[in-house]
């Protein structure tokens, strides 16, 4: 509401009332502000920054400085909710009403008086409030074993081939450290550009620059061109490829290229964006050869700078075998698992 509005008409145009009324407005908005937040709460869910610091004094809570208001509504609700005696069924039904029906697991095992309690990554936000949960919670004479659900190979099943490579997809993380891992060589010597533009060179491509792990060029002509090389490629192999390029306009015509005298790959080309993008694919050498590894602007004019960083080369018939290599998305979804985004030398998986 306008405070202005409640004025007889005769008054608004008079300045020294405009100038009140415009004055009082402000405490105005401020009170009506504070009687919507009143509404709000009325209810956990919708707590306001007030209505939370309200119930943390009712229920002795104490919040840290770096909690948002939706980790304390969260831990209102979780003593909000607390009813004596409990049951796993009950458990179960608090530990899925606050981290998600596949946010958790709860194992009980009766012979050794242990309880198994699993918080998902996305919900590890609150494992200190389910520590301090079950620590209320769960009778004395069991032991309390918690700990985050990470993730396992298992969750790349989705891949599994028919084949002895992707039996590997079926260990956890400890069957793995007692197994022969595949190792990935990586073909590129300073392929994150960490010693700025050493082994690399250009061609029709001004002089590259280097910065925190960045590559930036920009053609002169026509397939302007950074390249790594040479690189011994030998036929039929597959070989997987992969970089982080942003260019300054968006473009579908800067791609990455194993180059050799018996054929030009492409490997993978831009999307028309500028926003950071990984380049990554699958080829096959036609022929044995040195190759380069190239990044390429292939527009024909309107050059503009392009960003580069984090290439790789591997040649996935060496590490797997011939008939075994990866496609190109289960690489990247291997390489998203683990959490890297570059490696230098070797890289066992």
């Amino acid at each position: 509401m306008k405070i202005i509005d409640y004025l007889p008409p005769v008054l608004r145009d008079i300045g020294d009332f405009a100038e009140i009324a415009n004055a009082e407005q402000a405490q105005f908005d401020a009170f009506d502000a504070a009687r919507g937040g009143m509404a709000d709460d009325l209810f956990l869910t919708t707590l306001t920054e007030n209505g939370a610091k309200r119930w943390e004094s009712i229920m002795n809570i104490t919040s840290k400085g770096t909690d948002s208001l939706e980790t304390r509504k969260f831990r209102i609700l979780v003593k909000f909710n607390e009813q004596t005696p409990y049951t796993m069924a009950a458990l179960r039904e608090k530990l899925a009403n606050l981290c998600g029906e596949d946010g958790y697991t709860a194992v009980l095992d009766a012979g050794t008086y242990t309880l198994t309690v699993r918080v998902a990554l996305t919900a590890k936000g609150f494992y200190d409030e389910v520590d301090a949960l079950l620590k209320r919670v769960v009778p004395a004479n069991l032991i309390v074993d918690l700990s985050l659900l990470y993730n396992t190979w298992d969750d790349l099943e989705g891949f599994n081939r028919s084949c002895d490579l992707w039996d590997i997809l079926n260990y956890t993380w400890d069957e793995i450290e007692t197994c022969e891992m595949y190792t990935l060589g990586q073909m590129l010597s300073n392929g994150n550009f960490a010693n700025g533009f050493a082994g690399w060179s250009a061609l029709n491509a001004g002089t590259p620059t280097v910065s925190g792990g960045v590559c930036t060029f920009t053609a002169t002509v026509a397939n302007g061109v950074i390249y790594e090389g040479d690189r011994s490629v030998i036929s039929d192999h597959e070989y997987y490829g992969k970089a982080g390029t942003k260019p300054t306009t968006g473009t579908t015509n800067v791609r990455i290229r194993l180059y050799d005298t018996a054929t030009d790959n492409i490997i993978a080309a831009t999307a028309p964006t500028t926003d950071w993008q990984t380049l990554s694919g699958v080829v096959t050498a036609t022929a044995t050869a040195n190759a380069q590894f190239m990044v390429k602007d292939s527009r024909a004019s309107g050059w503009d700078a392009v960003r580069v960083k984090n290439c790789m080369l591997i040649d996935l018939t060496k590490a797997f075998g011939a008939g075994n290599e990866p496609t190109a998305a289960e690489m990247d979804a291997i390489f998203e698992a683990v959490g890297i985004d570059y490696f230098d030398g070797a890289y066992k998986i």
